[in-house]
């Protein structure tokens, strides 16, 4: 829903799940991805490369810079619009290559209750089965290591992240969203009950369940995920998952272990 907000700004494009600077940031990664061709060796072939050229891991990044260009102008320029918003949940995992990539790019972290985000990972996905969940190994690693990515990434960014939690959007939209939009140097819709939210093309990515064409937050919909703690399993998996996250994380995020904790004890 915030991604349908912001898109339907006039000067902003915006589509589903682009994916395309996983492929170009790992470039500059030498572990994190597994190929054919091995990754870690390319990479080590590629930077000896560059030191034949007399030039460094910055050239690299210019010409990643560059190839990702085409393919946002032609986004850009299809739609008749300036700025392009790539939402891609996964990118906590190149934070730190974005940045380099686009150092004058502006980042919006969207934070929320690490129970309430994979109480949703588990209902869209996998139905409520714990052990499919537990078998697929990428979405494992988005509910373990993303929050600390997401962490780690905030810090490193500063004040080029803009950083927002859900529980608050929710409760407070029309705040939150104008701290939003002026920190993105937009011009906010004050029309906010008659403003309709830009329309994304059908897609496998991104929850397709979020049709509504118009501005609505629900405030219940933030403690939905209490909802799903009906059985004695779900409710130690749900233990687990907040002890392998631990307190520190948790509450470096603005949520409060002993609160969740408790809520999963219950």
């Amino acid at each position: 829903m915030l991604q349908k907000i912001i898109g339907g700004h006039p000067d902003i494009a915006t589509l589903p799940e682009p994916w395309i600077m996983l492929h170009l940031a790992y470039l500059l990664k030498s572990t994190g991805i597994i190929t054919e061709y091995d990754a870690a060796l390319a990479r080590e072939a590629t930077a000896g490369f560059l030191s034949h050229i007399g030039a460094s891991d910055e050239l690299l990044v210019e010409g990643i810079r560059a190839q990702a260009s085409v393919l946002y102008e032609r986004a850009l320029a299809f739609h008749g619009k300036k700025i392009f918003l790539d939402k891609t949940p996964r990118y906590y995992n190149i934070i730190p290559e974005l940045d380099r990539i686009f150092p004058k790019a502006r980042f919006i972290i969207l934070l929320r209750n690490p129970l309430a985000a994979m109480t949703s990972a588990l209902s869209t996905w996998f139905d409520k089965d714990l052990e499919k969940f537990s078998q697929d190994e990428n979405y494992t690693l988005d509910m373990l290591t993303g929050p600390e990515k997401l962490f780690v990434g905030i810090r490193l960014l500063g004040k080029k992240a803009v950083t927002l939690r859900y529980e608050e959007l929710v409760a407070a939209p029309d705040s939150v969203l104008k701290r939003l939009f002026i920190k993105l140097g937009l011009a906010y819709p004050e029309n906010r009950g008659k403003q309709l939210v830009h329309k994304l093309p059908s897609s496998r990515f991104g929850d397709q369940s979020i049709s509504n064409e118009r501005w609505e937050f629900r405030t219940c919909v933030a403690e939905k995920w209490r909802e799903i703690l009906d059985t004695p399993a779900l409710k130690n998996f749900f233990k687990q998952y907040l002890q392998n996250i631990g307190p520190e994380l948790i509450e470096s995020l603005g949520y409060s272990y002993d609160d969740l904790i408790e809520a999963v004890c219950a």
